[in-house]
């Protein structure tokens, strides 16, 4: 009796420890399982936050808003050539859009009409004396005006940038498509000033 019952001592003995090494064993696997799960999630992280600085750092998006700063703005575009005819079709009061885009560019403030001049390709039968040389001309014609019209609009100011009606930009030098209530024409930049505006 003494022997069976040192045989099923040892049979339980050796049962815990098959069951304790079992348990051990499913604790290592799952311990493995965790680690490699969590280097899969950081692997993801790194890779979604790369992904991310990427698209910030090459497209306009911004975490802080878009950087921008209203201004008050008065830009000034020279019309030339314009027809004698279409004169009264510039009032002041009058909002522009851009014709392109369909943005506000801003309400006429001032308008100035001078004489059309251009130049030709026919140099002067005499030395100009100022130069020592042969100048081309400019003429003038009755029909034409070159018309000057000062725009006044609230513009996003981006440093580095530059000035925006809207999504249009406003820089001295471009040339825009216009519309007015009664005529679109071409014209170009030639002035801008600014105020900042509070807010």
């Amino acid at each position: 009796m003494n022997a069976n019952k040192n045989d099923h001592v040892k049979l339980v003995a050796n049962e815990a420890l098959r069951a304790r090494a079992r348990t051990a064993s499913q604790t290592g696997t799952r311990k493995r399982r965790g680690l490699i799960l969590l280097a899969d999630i950081l692997l993801l992280v790194g890779i979604l936050a790369t992904v991310f600085l990427l698209v910030l750092a090459f497209t306009p998006l911004s975490l802080f808003g878009d950087g921008s700063q209203p201004r008050e703005i008065l830009y000034t575009v020279e019309f030339s050539g314009v027809d004698q005819s279409f004169l009264a079709a510039f009032r002041e009061g009058d909002t522009v859009v851009d014709a392109a885009t369909g943005d506000v560019m801003g309400k006429v403030e001032q308008i100035k009409i001078r004489e059309y001049e251009a130049y030709t390709n026919i140099p002067t039968p005499e030395i100009d004396p100022e130069f020592g040389k042969h100048t081309v001309r400019k003429e003038t014609n009755e029909n034409l005006k070159t018309v000057t019209v000062v725009l006044r609009v609230t513009a996003k100011y981006t440093e580095g940038e530059g000035y925006a009606a809207q999504n249009t930009r406003i820089a001295v030098g471009r040339e825009y498509a216009l519309r007015f209530p009664s005529f679109t024409g071409r014209g170009a930049c030639i002035a801008l000033e600014y105020e900042e505006v509070a807010g």
